[in-house]
């Protein structure tokens, strides 16, 4: 018996396996069955422009279908948004749906693009359409993420579909994952669970091939279904070449979808401790004329499965450079669904003479700089260096919905903003930072261009607002790494600073030579790994994280709600000129824009704006989820107290009312209907601190959190409590805002590269212990007390020593169409 060990990207060993190779002898054949088809096919709005294709593809299929096997059931599903699934064709011999003026082909031909994404609806119909006794292949077709009615929502009633599937032994589900921002994971791990393939076909070419497969599968004689036991063993896979096969599943394993004529194998892998596998006197599979097949069928399995870690380290174990450094970084769909299919090419038509095998184990790139150390660099050097704009817009994919200049009105039309900025120069920009996100694995890169303000009208520039010279500057994120995916490959720079020159080039980025600094330098980010293979985190980082940031929060917004309006280095009036040019006291330009689009549902159906699934991590404790759940300075302010002025109390108050006379609070009587929580724990102290109406010393204990002076605290207190001018007090309430918003991203420095890790691997540091996932219902059964919204509650839950990571899966809209803008 061979064995092998899988190992990390650095070598290391991770774990020791002893293979088990089952010869499986085909079951006895009864009489051919009958067979069915059932296609169902995606027809949710992102289909717009491809499904006239996938149509015609289909009709071919079908008539290859009559002629293989004219007596072949065949139907014919569509599905778009949650509860509109059809059924086109139902039950129907393949030689009536093709027969001439059919009503089966003229219903196929009328599917239309509608909606959003609710796989498990067809699923659930195809399992009803199934029969004992028949052969049945379903084909489930899909372009995007399964997203209504939620992600959550619809991952789990897939789940409980598997489960059903699993039990019909004559029924296997092949996927085909359409385009390359298909969910490729989930459409793999239904294939792997429901004894089929998930296919990756980019083009109609390729879907008439994978459609055509099947076709020639079902026209045969499928062999009956083998069950194929654990005996101990700790993972099982199957793996047939002819059928283009592999399955996996701890204990055992059903083998289905196969003919009997097909070669077919299985593997049971047994885990072993170092020392054991050490004694073990048996050859490593890849050395000398012993197959690394079973370790190939090891990856693919678990890619299939979803355990990326583990498929990749088998990869390492394999030793195929080639195929190692291509797919090391695979994180997101296509990336997987890519790896997926080189695997299972090496896999069935065995090792390209091309590829480069490695004698020893690792990725040769393991110790290069990765992405965010370069990045990190550049950060501490942004003063010094400028980007290539316009060659960065060339291959810059856009993350959001593309936004116009204007306001929308009632009709449709939009009414364009009275002033526009223009940039003074085209093409060079100065970068100003890069900017971790602090709850997704993105990493946004912030530039700025000298504009003029110019009058929309006239097209006359404007140099001054009310005695103010306007010196104003555009800025823009770019997108580096969005969801734990390079979305720069390289940023053209230009370079000022011989010490980053220098710094660059230590790490590799950059080619040994003397700073010019008129030439354009390319960073290039692609090859290298997002983040360090060997990184290693505290697991305390959390450690009283949140409780501070969520006081600081607290204060900070009511000081933000008070300043409304409100300018420390300008007049009322002053401000009043500004706001009529869209500029802010601190001369940030903010024009009123709207998306392109007046209705996003049609948008969405004709495909001009379509969706991604994006992952949040979050941290909170077990009585608040996030600092999210805060309420506002205002909203909480009428929750809890009244605002009187001149007498007559006030439906809405709200902080910027504090500044006119005769302002006095109150205590407000809660309804009975009214259920206090942790942030009214959190937050009232801090109110009644600041209002004057009991003296808890909290908003002291922040100041001094965020480093304020005993000189500045007693300013504070006298700022709040009216004891000096209006201007004064505004004085010190944005310096004061400034100090605890400094304070509070230095909180989120310090976890922001763990959330990154999160977000970017999927996994949670190896020195956080392996804490069991939680779903939404087992975290609220764990912690009663713990609100979790709708938005979370799709959501998996950590409990890392007292404290609540929460991941969850956020539905994103972005336009498909149109070049990036500087309004975006």
């Amino acid at each position: 018996m061979p064995k092998f060990a899988t190992h990390d990207y650095l070598g290391r060993p991770k774990a020791f396996y002893r293979v088990e190779e089952v010869a499986l002898t085909a079951p006895p054949t009864p009489a051919k069955k009958a067979s069915h088809h059932i296609l169902i096919i995606d027809r949710s709005g992102s289909m717009w422009g491809e499904l006239d294709a996938v149509k015609g593809m289909v009709e071919k299929v079908l008539t290859l279908e009559e002629y293989k096997d004219s007596e072949m059931l065949v139907s014919v599903l569509s599905y778009s948004s949650a509860g509109d699934w059809t059924a086109h064709v139902e039950r129907a011999k393949v030689e009536d749906v093709m027969a001439p003026g059919s009503k089966h082909v003229e219903a196929i031909r009328k599917i239309r693009v509608t909606g959003l994404t609710c796989i498990s609806q067809g699923l659930r119909a195809a399992k009803d359409l199934s029969r004992a006794g028949e052969a049945t292949c379903v084909t489930l077709h899909s372009d995007g993420y399964a997203n209504d009615k939620s992600p959550g929502a619809e991952k789990r009633e897939i789940d409980a579909l598997v489960e059903e599937f699993k039990k019909l032994p004559d029924v296997f589900v092949n996927t085909i994952a359409y385009n390359h921002w298909s969910d490729f994971k989930l459409l793999s791990y239904i294939a792997n669970a429901c004894g089929g393939t998930c296919f990756q076909t980019p083009t109609a070419k390729e879907l008439f091939n994978t459609l055509h497969q099947t076709a020639d599968l079902l026209a045969g004689q499928v062999m009956p279904t083998v069950d194929v036991a654990a005996d101990g063993a700790d993972y099982t896979a199957f793996v047939s070449v002819a059928a283009r096969k592999v399955l996996g599943a701890q204990g055992t394993l059903s083998v289905r979808g196969v003919k009997a004529e097909h070669d077919r194998v299985a593997y049971r892998y047994h885990r072993l401790e170092q020392a054991a596998y050490d004694a073990l006197n048996e050859t490593v599979c890849g050395d000398g004329d012993a197959s690394v097949r079973p370790v190939l069928a090891f990856a693919a399995a678990k890619i299939a499965e979803g355990r990326l870690n583990e498929a990749k380290y088998a990869l390492v174990s394999a030793r195929d450079l080639t195929l190692l450094e291509e797919h090391a970084r695979a994180l997101t769909n296509p990336q997987v669904a890519a790896m997926a299919g080189a695997v299972g090419t090496v896999l069935f038509d065995g090792i390209p003479a091309t590829h480069v095998q490695a004698k020893t184990f690792g990725l040769p790139n393991a110790n290069q700089a990765s992405v965010m150390r370069v990045l990190g660099i550049l950060g501490k050097y942004a003063r010094d260096l400028e980007v290539d704009v316009a060659a960065l817009r060339k291959d810059y994919k856009r993350r959001g919905v593309r936004r116009i200049p204007g306001t929308r009105n009632p009709d449709g039309t939009v009414t364009p903003p009275t002033h526009k900025t223009v940039p003074r120069s085209e093409g060079w920009a100065k970068v100003r930072s890069f900017d971790l996100n602090r709850n997704t694995a993105t990493v946004n890169m912030l530039v700025a261009r000298p504009v003029d303000l110019v009058d929309t009208a006239t097209g006359n520039t404007v140099p001054e607002v009310a005695g103010i010279t306007l010196n104003l500057e555009s800025f823009n994120n770019y997108t580096v790494v969005g969801d734990g995916e390079l979305n720069l490959a390289r940023i053209p720079i230009r370079i000022t600073n011989k010490r980053l020159l220098r710094d660059l080039q230590d790490v590799g980025a950059l080619p040994a030579g003397d700073l010019d600094v008129k030439a354009t330098y390319e960073v290039v980010l692609e090859g290298r790994p997002l983040v360090a293979y060997d990184a290693t985190f505290d697991a305390k980082v959390f450690a009283g994280v949140f409780d501070r940031v969520a006081r600081l929060k607290a204060l900070s917004s009511i000081l933000s709600a008070s300043l409304k309006e409100k300018s420390d280095a300008y007049t009322d009036d002053q401000i009043t000129a500004l706001k009529a040019h869209y500029l802010s006291a601190s001369m940030f330009f903010s024009p009123p824009t709207t998306t392109e689009y007046a209705d996003l549902q049609a948008a969405l159906a004709e495909g001009s704006v379509d969706t991604r699934i994006s992952y949040k991590v979050d941290f909170g404790t077990p009585k608040m989820l996030t600092v999210g759940d805060l309420y506002s300075a205002n909203a909480f302010l009428e929750r809890h107290f009244t605002l009187n002025r001149n007498g007559a109390d006030e439906k809405k108050p709200k902080f910027e009312m504090r500044w006119d006379a005769g302002v006095t609070y109150g205590y407000k009587a809660l309804s009975a209907r009214t259920k206090l929580n942790a942030c009214d724990d959190l937050q009232k102290p801090i109110f009644e601190d600041f209002l004057g109406m009991k003296a808890t010393n909290a908003v002291r204990d922040i100041l001094k959190l965020a480093g304020a002076s005993d000189e500045s605290v007693t300013a504070f207190y006298d700022a709040a409590a009216g004891k000096v001018s209006t201007d004064r007090a505004v004085e010190v309430f944005t310096d004061t805002r400034r100090q605890l918003e400094s304070a509070i991203e230095a909180e989120y420095d310090a976890v922001s590269p763990v959330v990154f890790f999160v977000g970017a691997t999927g996994l949670l540091p190896d020195e956080f212990g392996g804490p069991k996932a939680m779903s939404a219902d087992d975290a609220k059964a764990a912690y009663p007390d713990l609100s979790i919204g709708k938005s979370e509650s799709d959501g998996t839950f950590y409990d890392v020593g007292g404290v609540i990571l929460s991941v969850y899966p956020k539905a994103e809209y972005y336009s498909t169409r149109g070049p990036v803008s500087d309004v975006e």
